[in-house]
């Protein structure tokens, strides 16, 4: 079974966009279509709108490739625009080796990790500030009724 390489480039910038697709003609018009109404909105896609839109990107078809080799072939190509000096504009990489994968796993755990203690935080501040008043009048209830065991700890 084959699919398509292709290559969605920008006419004003260094950049381009890497995929693989069975059906170029239907892969071509979701892009576009994506761009122009708005919908299935992706960063690939925001980045088109805010570098000239639809007419200043060219999707052209690279090479047909065996399925079995897709991820290596466009991997390969990814690596060769980047050594050209274009950037790629693909979020993930498309193949990865075993103990390549794994420090990008490590990596974004640690990151999810940072980014979700910071999200608590936020979280846990705009809790407190929002019951603020409610969690002042549960201490004193929790005060009042326990004052004679909290005082016994206090001698």
């Amino acid at each position: 079974m084959t699919t398509t390489l292709y290559q969605l480039e920008c006419l004003s910038e260094r950049e381009t966009f890497i995929g693989t697709t069975k059906d170029l003609k239907k892969r071509e018009e979701f892009h576009a279509n994506a761009v122009k109404n708005f919908y299935e909105l992706q960063p690939l896609h925001l980045h088109v709108l805010n570098t000239g839109g639809w007419d200043n990107w060219v999707l052209t078809k690279v090479k047909t490739i065996n399925q079995k080799d897709t991820q290596r072939e466009e991997q390969d190509l990814m690596s060769e625009m980047k050594n050209c000096g274009i950037k790629v504009l693909n979020k993930n990489e498309p193949y990865l080796s075993q103990s390549e994968q794994k420090e990008k796993d490590i990596f974004w755990d640690h990151k999810k990790w940072l980014d979700d203690k910071e999200k608590r935080k936020i979280s846990q501040l705009k809790y407190n500030e929002k019951n603020r008043v409610s969690n002042k009048e549960k201490q004193k209830e929790r005060y009042e009724k326990n004052k004679d065991e909290i005082n016994k700890k206090k001698d």
